[in-house]
This record gives C-alpha cells, sequence and structure tokens, in this order.
C-alpha cells in the first residue's frame, strides 16, 4: 500500500498543526531560544559579515513578528525595496548595523 498526499493551499485551520512541526524541527537548528535572542544573534552575525542593513517583509497579521522587529530597533517602510519574490507580503522593515 502506498501513502498518497494531497498538496493545496494552507488554510488557517492548519496552523495548530503547522506550529506543532516548527516546534519540533527548530530545535534541530539551535533555533530553539527566545525570539528576541535569537534576532539578536542573527543582526550581530549580518553585521559580523560585513552587511550594513536588514530588511525585512512580514505580513498583516503576524502582530507578534512585528511587535520583535520594532523592539529590535526596525522601523517601517511604505514599499517594498526590490523584488524579494514574496508577493504576499504587505508589511516592510529596515534598520541600520
Amino acid at each position: 500500500m502506498t501513502d498518497t498526499f494531497l498538496i493545496r493551499p494552507i488554510e488557517s485551520s492548519d496552523n495548530a498543526a503547522m506550529a506543532a512541526i516548527i516546534r519540533a524541527v527548530m530545535p534541530e537548528f539551535g533555533a530553539d531560544g527566545p525570539g528576541t535572542a535569537m534576532m539578536q544573534r542573527c543582526l550581530d552575525a549580518a553585521r559580523a559579515h560585513g552587511f550594513r542593513r536588514c530588511y525585512l517583509e512580514t505580513l498583516t497579521g503576524m502582530d507578534a513578528a512585528q511587535a520583535l522587529y520594532k523592539r529590535s530597533g526596525f522601523t517601517a517602510l511604505c514599499a517594498p525595496m526590490g523584488g524579494t519574490g514574496h508577493f504576499s507580503c504587505d508589511r516592510f522593515f529596515i534598520r541600520d548595523l
């Protein structure tokens, strides 16, 4: 017997299952610490690699992410910076490193 899979667009009813998957997988990548500490590590690494600014895109409704960005010194932009390929993102942030 073979398993079959249905590939379909993600729905809000998938949130709990997706959260469980993310929480199970992220520790494998060392990304299981507090969100603010992880942000600081990422910004420090970007600075150490010579980056001067950090740009982020997100979605309306991702309020916790946007609050983290603002606490981490990001400011909101009115429009995207170039073509990143994230066509559904509608919130844009930047900060100097």
